[in-house]
């Protein structure tokens, strides 16, 4: 199963399983394929037997094949042979259904028209008859 969010920018905990698109480090760096000739010796398609099970291909996404603190990839960094995580930013702390914001009393929510899984907000507005000195 992937983990992450539909359009694969997020992960979960270290992102063992993460298979989404992101090829942009924290410096923003990008990332070398995981099949280029520059990484024979390291982490690649070409040394590990199981490099496809841990999401490894020939594509230059963040993977996390080693179990690290999150998913990282290889870079050039002036001419040399590097590495680094993906951003913090695409971290999710654990995956949790989308629901309306609450409204402090004596506000009610109201929601747009629209499907119930559309991620529109809604708008809070006072609910007549409230408390005096609340206006």
């Amino acid at each position: 199963e992937m983990e992450g969010s539909p359009d694969g920018a997020c992960y979960t905990g270290s992102g063992l399983l993460y298979r989404g698109m992101a090829h942009t480090t924290l410096s923003g760096a990008q990332c070398l394929p995981w099949d280029s000739d520059l990484l024979s010796h390291e982490f690649s398609t070409r040394s590990l037997r199981d490099a496809l099970s841990l999401g490894l291909g020939g594509h230059a996404f963040c993977r996390n094949p080693d179990n690290d603190s999150r998913p990282w990839c290889y870079t050039l960094r002036e001419e040399q042979l590097s590495w680094e995580q993906m951003p913090q930013a695409a971290v999710l702390s654990s995956p949790t259904p989308s629901r309306p914001p609450a409204c402090p009393a004596p506000w009610s929510l109201s929601m747009p028209a629209g499907p119930a899984s559309s991620p529109a907000g809604g708008t809070c507005t006072k609910v007549s008859g409230g408390p005096a000195g609340m206006d």
